[in-house]
């Protein structure tokens, strides 16, 4: 019985390494062919001369991550900051402790006595 298996079973990946040549044929025919010399000094944004640059995955995943850093993470925040809505207004006590450290000055600078004037 496993000598029928192992026929059975050689005689499909016969057929199916046949059908695969059968179809790199066609492939070929249709202007499939291997990759050809090609200059190794092109830069291009897309990765090179070919379009699988072997550190494309690499590349894609730090657009995404300097995108969504410098877009979509300050968009977000700036949206729930605009969208905070008080029904009732926190505590002054609460607020004061919140308050920047500086004073703001406002008008015109105090103007400094000239020591040569004296």
């Amino acid at each position: 019985m496993s000598s029928i298996v192992a026929k059975t079973t050689s005689g499909l990946v016969r057929k199916a390494a046949q059908s695969t040549k059968k179809v790199v044929g066609q492939v070929r025919r249709m202007g499939g062919d291997p990759r050809y010399p090609y200059p190794k000094k092109v830069w291009t944004p897309s990765g090179g001369w070919w379009a699988d640059h072997p550190d494309g995955a690499f590349r894609a995943a730090k657009a995404v991550t300097v995108a969504y850093t410098f877009v979509a993470l300050p968009a977000i925040l700036y949206c729930n900051s605009v969208s905070e809505y008080y029904s009732i207004w926190p505590n002054p006590e609460k607020l004061a402790r919140h308050k920047p450290q500086h004073k703001t000055v406002i008008g015109e600078p105090p103007v400094l006595a000239d020591p040569s004037e004296e």
